[in-house]
């Protein structure tokens, strides 16, 4: 559960399109809440709806209308997974498009107003700009790109890298929100300085971004609405979420009493008799909203002139120059390329689809090199690779102002001779077979993730190791929900029988206090189709995959960087593996998500025990080393005796069959080096027996050409 450090208000949820009242009235728990937890708030609130009366009569009492066009900036946040809440540019254009229209009173649907409300449509003379400079001065294009699973939360901790909001309008754009709302936003008393700035702005989900992609014409209002909010608007029937219910007053003159309304009622009359309410204002959740009020226009104006929560320095002209919105100072940018597959693993032959990543300025031509040589200009390629192992892509985007590439290791191709074929155990004793073999992927953009390391392990000193403890949490949240991936190499499992299993040690501890706490888990999942589906694996003698709680922890509760200091803070874990498995390409992935009081997980000792013929990797009798390893052509076996000795040294695949036999007759003591062919071997996993007096040993031996 999400731990709220400071104060909320107004939680203006669902914002205009939804069809019936079906969604939790957000505004009243987050007010009552932050009554309970702020001392100060009344009357902080009462203290600046005072200062924003005196606002509005000292504009009145001017006389003359006040022409002057605020313009704002805004920054929008894309906060995503890689899935459809990764919206295009063009959404966001469209979506700037028609906040311009409402605000201006350019909208088409203007005339569709009821005559009872014709003579007092304000033009709220606000328009909003998307910045050419971020707050360093760096180029951007007012959209920025964040990867994190925070977008299935959608709360005040999902407003991550939020932009000084002295300066620009940060808006959020996420996949789904706590409660079901489509979004919300605060008034400027509710967020007057502090931490409190951190989540001042608006966010919302991405279906109800613009009329077209994920949106909707029916959904494209709600930005509208909730930055009506951000400027001290209420809904029109009063400072409540619950529109139906009772008749209510939004402190605007010229609004009338209203029930509130949840559809197209445009004769709607249920509070006075005789009085058409305001069904089509920006503030009601009715379909056809198209209006703001000349009372509401003054309101909003009011509020952006006065200087809680930063709102007068927005439309300032040293801002509109230092955002790069002032003529004469706009940036006028090169694309920062980057981009991103659709999956992280795929097979040989399947299709793989890359997205435009780039950020900084749009890219207007797209030239894609693939491994074998062929290119693309599309803007998002489909490729099928044909070779196994990481594939490495470019791009290079291009605009009127310039250009820049990005080449990197873009997905991890899997092929039938995969190089753990018949896996058998990893202990992690070798950091290049761990960083050329596994995945680590991790989703929130933070500093964790899981990496090769020596600095403990079950039996010796190496293992892998996830830095929970390194989270880098937010200001709003303690920074639970983070999710970080394992994927196991591919492995050939069709040598396996009956009661095949896979086991592993891990180690853990909490930060918590009470390790009753805890909410930290871990999953293991397996794919059979490259990881187009992952199925839930439960560990013996559990009914679901899920290993969380108190029952996670091995090492009790540690405030302090955990390492795990002796065997006894290891537990095992034993997964049996079904003979739905026993085929080819089989992924397995550990995923670990945080719970509010995270620290160090530590995983060792993989292994699968049922193959046909395989011994387990266990003796020490010949005390031998292999290199290089992964060999091409040669691999040089250099072996330790104490005494002279006749050796055999046999290599076989990890089914048993045996590949080559080598044998020296009376070896003498010391070091001595044996050489391996293996120029006409195919790439995969062998495994090497030395065989002498005192017993054997057994190494693996990793082909690659």
């Amino acid at each position: 559960m999400k731990k709220i450090f400071t104060f909320l208000l107004a939680l203006a949820s669902s914002s205009f399109a939804f069809s019936q009242h079906d969604h939790v009235c957000g505004s009243d728990l987050m007010h009552n809440r932050l009554k309970q937890e702020d001392p100060e708030f009344e009357q902080r609130q009462e203290d600046y709806n005072r200062q924003l009366r005196e606002k509005i009569a000292e504009m009145k009492s001017n006389g003359e209308r006040d022409e002057e066009v605020y313009i704002i900036p805004v920054v929008f946040h894309i906060v995503h997974n890689y899935g459809p809440e990764n919206i295009s540019d063009e959404q966001i254009y469209d979506q700037m498009r028609i906040l311009n229209e409402d605000y201006r009173l350019l909208n088409e649907d203007i005339t569709d107003v009821v005559p009872e409300f014709q003579d007092i449509v304000g033009d709220a003379r606000i328009e909003f700009r998307l910045p050419t400079k971020d707050f360093a001065g760096n180029c951007t294009n007012g959209i920025d790109r964040i990867a994190s699973t925070e977008t299935y939360i959608g709360d005040d901790g999902s407003k991550l890298n939020a932009w000084p909001r002295d300066r620009y309008l940060n808006v959020w754009i996420v996949s789904t929100m706590e409660d079901g709302v489509a979004g919300y936003a605060y008034y400027p008393s509710a967020v007057p300085s502090g931490i409190s700035a951190m989540r001042d702005g608006v966010i919302i989900r991405h279906n109800y971004i613009g009329s077209i992609g994920t949106s909707s014409l029916n959904n494209s209002r709600a930005l509208t609405h909730e930055i009506g909010h951000w400027l001290n608007l209420q809904h029109v029937w009063g400072n409540n979420n619950q529109p139906g219910i009772n008749c209510g007053d939004d402190d605007v003159e010229d609004t009338p009493e209203s029930i509130g309304w949840t559809s197209c009622v445009l004769d709607g009359s249920e509070c006075n008799t005789g009085v058409i309410e305001n069904v089509q204002n920006y503030m009601e959740y009715s379909y056809c909203s198209n209006m703001f009020t000349e009372g509401q226009v003054v309101r909003m104006r009011a509020a952006a002139s006065l200087s809680l929560a930063g709102r007068s320095t927005l439309w300032s002209e040293s801002n509109l120059i230092f955002t790069g919105i002032a003529e004469g100072y706009e940036a006028y940018c090169a694309p920062n390329a980057d981009f991103y597959a659709d999956k992280p693993v795929a097979c040989i032959g399947e299709d793989v689809t890359f997205f435009d990543y780039s950020s900084q300025a749009d890219v207007t031509s797209f030239l894609w090199t693939f491994p074998d040589g062929s290119t693309s200009t599309e803007a998002s390629p489909t490729f099928q690779f044909s070779n196994g192992g990481w594939q490495e892509v470019t791009l290079e985007a291009t605009n009127a102002y310039g250009s820049s590439t990005k080449t990197k290791n873009a997905i991890f191709v899997i092929n039938s001779n995969n190089f753990y074929n018949n896996f058998v155990q990893e202990k992690f004793e070798n950091p290049y077979y761990f960083y050329s073999d596994f995945i680590s992927r991790n989703l929130d953009s933070n500093a964790s993730l899981f990496h090769w390391t020596d600095a403990a392990g079950y039996d010796d000193s190496f293992s892998c190791r996830l830095n929970a403890f390194d989270f880098t949490s937010d200001f709003i949240d303690t920074g639970n929900d983070d999710i970080d991936e394992l994927i196991f190499p591919s492995m050939n499992l069709s040598g396996l029988t009956n009661g095949a299993t896979m086991t592993f040690r891990y180690a853990y501890a909490t930060q918590a206090t009470d390790i009753q706490d805890v909410t930290d888990k871990f999953e293991l999942f397996s794919s059979r189709n490259c990881g187009a589906t992952w199925n839930g694996r439960n560990p013996q003698g559990q009914s679901n995959p899920t290993v969380t709680g108190a029952a996670l922890v091995t090492a009790g509760n540690s405030s302090e960087y955990f390492t795990p200091s002796s065997q006894s803070d290891w537990k095992l874990i034993t997964y049996s593996i079904p003979n739905t498995l026993w085929q080819s390409d089989v992924l397995f992935k550990l995923v670990f998500t945080t719970g509010d009081y995270p620290n160090n997980f530590y995983i060792d000792n993989i292994n699968i025990n049922g193959f046909v013929g395989v011994e387990e990797l266990e003796g020490k009798a010949a005390n031998f080393e292999i290199y290089p390893n992964p060999a091409n052509d040669n691999a040089q076996i250099s072996l330790s005796l104490n005494n002279a000795s006749d050796v055999t040294i046999t290599l076989t695949d990890v089914s048993g069959r045996i590949i080559d036999t080598i044998s020296k007759y009376d070896m003498p003591a010391g070091v001595n080096y044996m050489n391996i062919s293996t120029a006409n071997y195919a790439d995969g996993m062998y495994m090497v027996t030395v065989k002498t007096a005192t017993g054997s040993s057994m190494q693996r031996l990793i082909i690659r050409k």
